[in-house]
């Protein structure tokens, strides 16, 4: 009864709002997700079909940075043409919940139209191609007017959660009973 209970890819989809309607994608992923990996999310960005697959291909155009949120090492980025992939470090399946900090500095980011990448990371050259001038490339808000948020899973319910973990974990003042 179940033969045909398949997960349907949507990479097709974020293949069309990139190219069709000028949408900021953001992907992310914990690095110690067990459910679904950075690096499976990653390869399946690199097998998408649109416009930028070139770009975002090349080591030279494309190059990671690492994202760093109050000093801290938070992860590692590469952006190219409104598509955004970040892995956040220490984090599994709801990064809201394992980075809450990370994870508000990371959405204020992308609302905000600033990069994740603070710092690049070596980058090993091909041999034959000449290295481009210029640093990292900023999305700007009026270039891309929609935002879509795509986590590896749970991201509402993520931040739904986070919200009531950290109310729970916050420091508060107590008086003492009468």
């Amino acid at each position: 009864m179940l033969d045909d209970d398949k997960p349907y890819s949507v990479v097709s989809y974020i293949a069309e709002l990139l190219d069709e309607f000028n949408t900021t994608v953001l992907m992310y992923s914990g690095d110690r997700d067990l459910a679904v990996s950075a690096q499976s999310t990653e390869l399946s960005l690199e097998k998408m079909t649109w416009s930028g697959t070139g770009g975002w291909m090349d080591p030279d155009t494309t190059k990671w940075h690492q994202w760093t949120v109050d000093g801290k090492f938070a992860g590692h980025t590469k952006y190219y043409k409104g598509l955004t992939f970040l892995v956040v470090y220490n984090s599994g399946h709801f990064v809201p919940i394992n980075q809450p900090k990370n994870s508000l500095d990371m959405i204020g980011r992308l609302l905000d139209g600033k990069s994740f990448g603070d710092e690049s990371l070596p980058n090993f050259p091909i041999r034959g191609k000449k290295q481009p001038q210029g640093g990292v490339t900023n999305p700007s808000p009026n270039q891309h007017p929609t935002y879509l948020f795509i986590a590896s899973g749970g991201f509402l319910l993520g931040m739904l959660t986070s919200h009531f973990v950290f109310k729970r974990s916050a420091p508060r003042s107590y008086s003492p009973l009468p």
